[in-house]
Parts: C-alpha cells; sequence; structure tokens
C-alpha cells in the first residue's frame, strides 16, 4: 500500500513539473490577451471543415493559398486564445478553490490532469497546423481539433466560480 501511495505521489510530482514546464514555455512565447470566455466550439467545426476545402480546391492556386494562409491564422488565433482562456480559467479556480478547507485532492488532481492534457492537446494542434498538411480533409487534425473544444468546454464547466466549489468538494 506504502509503495503505491509513494508512486502515486511520484507521478503527481512529475506530472506537476512538467505542467509548470508547459506553461512556462508558452508563457514565454506568446503574450497573452484575455477577451473573457472561451471561443465557442462552433469555431472549431467551421476552421476544419472539409467542405471549405473541397470548394477551395477547384479554384487557382493563388487563391487556394490565400485560403490555407488565412485558414491556418485563425486556427493560431483559436488555439492561442483558448490556451490564454484556459490558463486563466485554471487560475482563477486555484485562487478561488485554495481558502477552501475541505476540498477534494483526487478531484483536483483530475483537473489538472484534464487541464495538462487539454493544454498537450493545443500544442498538438498547433503543430499541426503550423507544420503539418493542415487542411479540412486532414481527418487526424479535425479530430485533435474537436477533442480539443470538448475538453475545453467540460473545464469551462467545472471552473465555473460556483461549479469550482462544489467540484472539489466532491
Amino acid at each position: 500500500m506504502d509503495s503505491d501511495m509513494s508512486d502515486l505521489w511520484i507521478f503527481a510530482a512529475i506530472s506537476a513539473i512538467l505542467l509548470m514546464l508547459l506553461l512556462l514555455l508558452r508563457r514565454r512565447s506568446e503574450v497573452a490577451t484575455h477577451t473573457g470566455a472561451l471561443p465557442p466550439a462552433r469555431a472549431v467545426e467551421r476552421l476544419f471543415d472539409s467542405r471549405d476545402t473541397g470548394f477551395i480546391a477547384s479554384q487557382n492556386a493563388e487563391i487556394r493559398r490565400m485560403f490555407f494562409r488565412e485558414r491556418r491564422a485563425l486556427a493560431h488565433g483559436w488555439i492561442t486564445h483558448t490556451r490564454s482562456s484556459l490558463v486563466r480559467l485554471m487560475r482563477q479556480h486555484w485562487r478561488t478553490v485554495r481558502h477552501l478547507g475541505d476540498i477534494s485532492v483526487v478531484r483536483e488532481l483530475e483537473l489538472g490532469f484534464q487541464f495538462a492534457g487539454t493544454l498537450l492537446l493545443c500544442e498538438i494542434l498547433s503543430l499541426f497546423v503550423q507544420f503539418g498538411p493542415y487542411s479540412g480533409q486532414n481527418a487526424a487534425c479535425r479530430r485533435v481539433a474537436n477533442a480539443t473544444a470538448r475538453l475545453t468546454a467540460g473545464l469551462q464547466l467545472a471552473f465555473t466560480p460556483g461549479m469550482a466549489v462544489a467540484a472539489s468538494r466532491i
């Protein structure tokens, strides 16, 4: 039992260190501009919609280049905004729950891992958009984008002020 618990603490410590490194690296590379709520999930559906790509394929090469350049810029904007909003929500959550005496450590760890996983998906999606064959036809890119949007929506719900207090006590 003691070895299982010490393994859990080691895993949690390593995860926390990796999360902090990820946040420090991200913080250095971008200026956080917070405009409020998270971007709607509909934006993801539209950014990675294969119908637009199908239409644009019939256009000349210059129009295709412009389309993909603009679509990449919009996708990067969505990813940056989502990442910044998640960090802001997590900080707000930490400020809220640190004053509570009866929080659930397990629930906080779950939220932390979900938060870290969502940030990791943002990074993977950013790499797809930056270096991969970004298009609506790229099913892997669409799946990662949709998973990021779903996890982000779940975290947004978990981190709303009333839910944060309730969820931390479960």
